[in-house]
């Protein structure tokens, strides 16, 4: 994209935004979106101002009170009054949050003074929609006294505000990750506001995603590109639809308890688009069955429970029964565990008896259930029509007589199948079990392409171990064959595995003492660096125990842990790695926690299914499998994981046996899924051809730099990169491509050749980064493999590039004022940012406007807002300003103050207004902690002010000046 001046993120995001927002009804061929958004721009002040009588106020009161006595005409003023207060006094958190969200959705109970009883309070009408106001307001501007933050639009529905969307230029290509970073910091200094905000949307007209408030990571960030991709205006259009809003806040969000903390997720696209697929194939009267295809890692647990929430909630289903089914134990109580959460009503069939009881009894509500425990269920059990039947891993959970018994049972009743990769032959045919109802055999289908590129999963690389330990090719291929459909889950697979040739070699205890050494060496290069997790997967119970004891001659015992299934017949060897229930939900966890041990889990079938660990990054492979259960294993690996700005670039799998050499021989999928699988599942090998071609792609930019001396450099790549934006936004990309190759490949004596290279691409990505977007430090996304290689070769930076920071001091200023040539602009940046950084901003007010001005001084140089004359003039003069204030006998919050009111020209006598305000200020010296001080103190600063300026400017001035000085 070519600079333009014009392309800012006002002219090109905002502004269109509100423009759309404003349209009542946009139909096009398949869909009609209802809009009319009340817009009330920024220069409709004296509208706001109708809404709200101050920067602290978060809900539109005349609105809330109108609306609320719409909906709810038995509450009387008082009444109404008591409500707004609640929600005004809930807790600044995501438990606030929560507590915000239920009222939203009428499930707070309000007590009613003169009813003498609690009340159901409908804060939005889901079935009249135009019953409620939507107002779209930008520049909301939120003040505590400590920060001040403006939100670029938020949306209100009857009052609230609801969700909020960050706007960032077209011209950056970072704008999710920045507008993150900034999501991130509102939820810090904003938070009065946040605890009602439920979404947020953030967009620079190319890209648009949106996530939940209070998240916990960036994955809970989504790429929504349901319409045309590209479409700015009818992603707009379509995610702001009046109705899909509302849907979105109140049956989209879910707040889930997970390790006894509460955590909130918002529904994915995909999850959205099949939810909905599922209501309207349970209203249909002459369609029963319905397949979810979505692949491994993509949340069909989330969908499922959603679905079944919705589908509870409708009055349509008349109290309907649903039923999820799983065919293990582990997955039952794993599932019902993850509906607890919810907070979702729900019972587990106890047995083959309590289910058959339950269903004859005609129970209504949520059960769960194996299905083996329909085995030999009577035909006709329970003809209802309100039944639904969602069943996990349909590839294989209906396969046999089971799946008839179920069918059998419930003939009327709804049955819709979830599965990452269903079977296209044999009896157990995924697409004619689940897909009959539908022209493509599926209800709604997520492919792992999609997936990957949404970064909902990660691409996975393998690599073979050396071939001294991988099975003979003959033996490998007779014995995948043996297994073909007979493998349809992890338990079958183990039961076949026992008459398989390579059985006796997977379980020679030489041959595992020999892997063992090879894997401790390549997790504590390649794994435990950069703070990931591993699985071993053994071929059966008794390698796993090999296993361990081999491992713990290369590594600390306490790293890895066994975790299999117990049989009461077991020898002592293996009794002595049993797990009560308790102790293995514990292993499950710790493992989870990257501070935690164990590191590595070994396993042989428990945990290949169901077990989602997203530090999980790397699986040892030296079992036999094919087909599903290859594929559901090695995508253990394939969730994504970020850590204090660190993101897990792939999932990797050593494969010790060979199955990865021939995808086709080891997985029976059509030609069309088998083409998409291999795509997401590379050889390492072609990794190392993609990084030599991106080094050579990279080269330009050092050659460029190493004909300047090293002294030079930094302004150099400052002026190279700033010459055209598109150069510093392409030179990232490729770098970071660069950087996750060599976290997957490092240490490999393939990279030595390129390190030196590598190296000093590292270097000017740091100072690129630092310059560019410093509110993004490139120090953060550097793995510690990269750091290492950095830091042991720490030589290489003082050679290629010398920094040189001066001291600020008069000495600089007359330099300044004399034209000195030799002075870089970027080192002076740095000197002053490092200058201000190490000042105490409790004891000197004023350095917090200095660092805001130096800030916009930066962003506008590298906008080339400013040429290079004026930003020295610039920097020169704030550098006076800073030495000003050192030099003054004055008190630094008077200095902050006389500061502050510089920017506002039309002020008069502007000395003696500043020491009315340090006068005033004195006087109510509690204001910091005091709110009732806070509110009289800014009554007096808007007399002191009164006359000089303008209502709006006055509110400007006071909260700018209050919020320099909260310390």
């Amino acid at each position: 994209m070519e600079y333009n001046p014009k392309m800012t993120e006002k002219n090109s995001v905002q502004k269109p935004a509100l423009n759309y927002l404003k349209q009542e009804t946009v139909k096009y061929d398949t869909e009609t979106y209802t809009l009319k958004w009340e817009v009330i721009t920024e220069n409709q002040k004296d509208k706001l101002n109708e809404l709200r009588t101050s920067e602290t106020q978060i809900i539109l009161e005349p609105i809330f009170k109108q609306q609320i006595k719409k909906l709810n005409p038995f509450l009387t003023d008082e009444e109404i009054d008591n409500l707004l207060k609640q929600l005004d006094t809930l807790p600044p958190s995501i438990q606030g949050n929560y507590e915000a969200w239920k009222y939203l959705r009428g499930e707070k109970p309000f007590y009613s003074s003169k009813e003498k009883r609690d009340l159901n309070i409908r804060f939005i009408d889901t079935e009249n929609i135009s019953n409620n106001t939507f107002h779209a307001i930008e520049e909301f501007t939120i003040t505590n006294g400590k920060y001040r933050n403006r939100f670029d639009i938020v949306f209100f529905i009857n009052g609230i505000p609801v969700i909020f969307q960050e706007n960032k230029s077209p011209k950056k290509d970072n704008a999710i990750d920045e507008g993150i970073d900034q999501v991130k910091r509102y939820h810090e200094e904003s938070k009065e506001i946040l605890k009602l905000l439920q979404a947020f949307v953030i967009t620079n007209n190319l890209h648009f995603s949106y996530g939940p408030t209070w998240f916990s990571s960036v994955k809970d960030t989504y790429n929504y590109r349901e319409q045309q991709e590209g479409d700015y205006k009818r992603l707009i259009e379509s995610f702001f639809d009046r109705q899909r809003t509302i849907k979105l806040i109140l049956d989209y969000i879910q707040f889930l308890y997970k390790d006894n903390q509460l955590q909130k997720v918002i529904l994915k696209p995909h999850q959205i688009r099949a939810v909905e697929k599922i209501i309207q194939r349970a209203e249909e009267e002459d369609k029963y069955r319905g397949l979810i295809w979505h692949t491994q890692g993509s949340g069909k647990t989330l969908t499922m429970i959603t679905a079944a929430k919705l589908i509870m909630e409708n009055p349509k289903f008349q109290n309907p029964t649903i039923l999820m089914i799983v065919d293990r134990n582990e997955l039952e109580q794993q599932l019902f565990k993850n509906i607890e959460s919810a907070k979702l009503p729900v019972e587990r069939a106890k047995s083959k008896k309590d289910l058959e009881a339950r269903l004859r009894e005609d129970f209504r509500g949520l059960i769960i259930s194996t299905i083996h425990k329909f085995d030999d269920f009577p035909p006709n059990l329970n003809t209802r029509k309100n039944i639904f039947v969602f069943i996990d891993e349909a590839h294989r959970t209906t396969g046999g007589d089971l799946g008839n018994h179920l069918m059998g049972a419930l003939p009327n009743a709804t049955i819709i199948g979830f599965t990452g990769t269903p079977r296209a032959t044999g009896e157990a045919n995924t697409f004619l079990t689940f897909g009959k109802d539908d022209e493509n055999l599926y209800l709604d289908k997520y492919s792992i392409a999609e997936s990957i590129k949404d970064g909902t999963t990660l691409r996975l690389h393998y690599t073979h171990a050396p071939n001294e330990y991988l099975i003979n090719q003959e033996i490998l291929e007779k014995d995948l064959e043996a297994l073909k459909n007979k493998a349809d889950d992890v338990e079958t697979l183990d039961r076949a595995i026992e008459n398989l040739s390579s059985k006796i070699i997977l379980e020679d205890e030489k041959r595992i003492e020999e892997i063992a050494k090879v894997i401790a060496k390549h997790f504590r290069e390649n794994v435990e660096p950069n703070g990931y997790k591993a699985f071993v997967v053994a071929v059966s119970r008794k390698a796993c125990v090999l296993y361990k004891k081999a491992l713990d001659k290369y590594l600390p015992p306490e790293y890895s842990k066994v975790v299999i299934s117990p049989y009461y017949n077991d020898d002592k060897e293996l009794k002595e790695h049993h797990l009560d229930p308790e102790q293995e939900r514990q292993v499950r966890e710790n493992f989870k926690d990257p501070n935690k041990l164990p590191k590595i889990l070994i396993v042989t079938d428990k945990l290949l299914t169901g077990f989602d660990a997203p530090i999980l990054y790397c699986l040892y492979l030296d079992k036999i499998m094919r087909d599903h259960v290859l594929l559901q294993t090695i995508a253990r690996v394939n969730r994504p994981y970020e850590k204090d700005g660190l993101k897990k670039p792939a999932g990797l799998i050593v494969d010790f046996v060979g199955i990865l050499s021939d995808l086709k021989k080891a997985l029976e999928f059509d030609s069309k899924d088998l083409s998409e699988i291999a795509q997401a599942i590379q050889d390492i090998e072609k990794l190392k051809e993609e990084f030599v071609e991106l080094i050579e792609n990279a080269k330009p930019v050092i050659k460029y730099l190493e004909i300047i001396k090293p002294e030079n450099r930094l302004q150099a790549i400052g002026d190279y990169f700033r010459a055209d934006e598109n150069k510093y936004h392409e030179f990232k990309n490729l770098y970071r491509k660069i950087k996750d190759i060599y976290d997957i490949l490092s240490p490999d004596p393939f990279l030595s050749p390129y390190l030196d290279e590598f190296e000093k691409l590292t270097n000017i990505y740091q100072v690129a980064k630092s310059l560019f977007e410093p509110v993004l430090p490139a120090e953060k996304e550097l793995s510690e493999k990269v750091k290492q290689l950095i830091y042991k070769h720490s030589s290489v930076r003082i050679d290629f590039i010398s920094e040189d920071i001066y001291e600020i001091d008069d000495k600089l200023i007359k330099r300044l004022k004399a034209g000195d040539d030799t002075i870089n602009i970027y080192n002076l940046v740095k000197s002053l940012e490092k200058d201000l950084e190490e000042e105490e901003e409790e004891k000197k007010p004023y350095v917090k406007p200095l660092k805001e001005k130096l800030q916009d001084l930066k962003e506008r140089y590298n906008l080339r807002q400013i040429e290079t004359h004026q930003m020295l003039e610039e920097l020169k003069q704030l550098i006076e300003d800073k030495l000003n204030f050192e030099k003054e006998e004055k008190d630094p919050v008077l200095q902050t103050i006389e500061y502050d009111l510089k920017d506002f020209p039309e002020i008069k006598n502007p000395e003696n207004v500043a020491k009315e305000i340090f006068n005033a200020l004195n006087d109510f010296k509690n204001w910091k902690v005091s709110e009732e001080q806070k509110r009289n103190l800014k009554i007096e600063m808007y007399r002191i002010l009164d006359g000089n300026v303008q209502d709006e400017v006055m509110k400007k001035i006071v909260e700018k000046i209050l919020g320099h000085l909260m310390a």
